[in-house]
């Protein structure tokens, strides 16, 4: 039981860890292009930012983060995608490694869980 624990904890931050590096080269990748395309149409977009309700860039670290979370969990919202023929060359790269790390993870918490819940219930019912 305490080896799946720590099976369980590695994962977790091994995923996390794989999450933060995306994230970084996605950033990397991306945030030039978005300041430039957002400083050619600076006049039009600040009537978009109103019209639309943008209040701030999406490919800054945390953004990036959040879309590497999206890749991973193929949740896939569409709402960003990367611009660049790098950006989108990484992503489908981090998608292939990054989905089954994510699957294993989520599968091995699920099993902790479960542990959890049926320890929990028999103490209850005895």
């Amino acid at each position: 039981m305490r080896r799946k624990n720590v099976r369980a904890v590695m994962l977790i931050i091994s995923t996390f860890t794989y999450l933060l590096i995306g994230a970084a080269v996605f950033e990397k990748l991306e945030y030039r292009t978005d300041l430039e395309q957002r400083h050619e149409i600076d006049i039009i977009a600040k009537k978009l930012y109103s019209k639309y309700n943008f209040t701030e860039k999406y490919w800054n670290f945390v953004g990036a983060f959040y879309f590497a979370i999206i890749v991973i969990t193929t949740l896939g919202y569409g709402h960003s995608t990367p611009n660049t023929t790098l950006g989108k060359l990484f992503c489908m790269i981090f998608a292939l490694a990054g989905i089954p790390l994510g699957l294993i993870m989520f599968q091995s918490i699920g099993e902790r869980v479960n542990t959890a819940i049926a320890f929990i219930l028999r103490k209850v019912l005895d």
